[in-house]
């Protein structure tokens, strides 16, 4: 099941909103994830994902949040390594194969598993 994220934050209800076709626009419409934050695309920013789900999918309310920095450096520390979980590849190469949904499932678990 997905959790609606609206400007970063989970509202437990189903939102409907719109993407936009770059993560600047969306900084220049939500701001600035604030002070000791930084905003985190649940399912990556990755050339392969933008080109696969499109933009506004990728930099869509529903799919980015606010997170501390240290934890959002945690996860993308682990994104970034090879775990025997994903056939040891590269974490973020592993879910490149797999569809939108997974990989947002799969950021919520990760999520989860840092403390958020």
């Amino acid at each position: 099941m997905m959790v609606p994220i609206v400007g970063g934050l989970a509202t437990g209800e189903k939102v409907v909103s719109k993407g936009f076709s770059s993560f600047r626009k969306f900084q220049k419409h939500y701001g600035k994830a604030g002070n000791g934050m930084e905003w985190h695309h649940i399912v990556e920013q990755r050339p392969s994902n933008l080109s696969q789900f499109g933009p506004e999918m990728i930099h869509n309310p529903n799919n980015i949040i606010k997170l501390p920095k240290d934890i959002h450096r945690k996860i993308s520390g682990y994104y970034s390594s090879i775990q025997k979980e994903t056939d040891y590849m590269r974490v973020r190469d592993w879910l490149n194969r797999k569809s939108y949904e997974f990989q947002y499932e799969y950021g919520l678990e990760v999520l989860k598993r840092y403390g958020y």
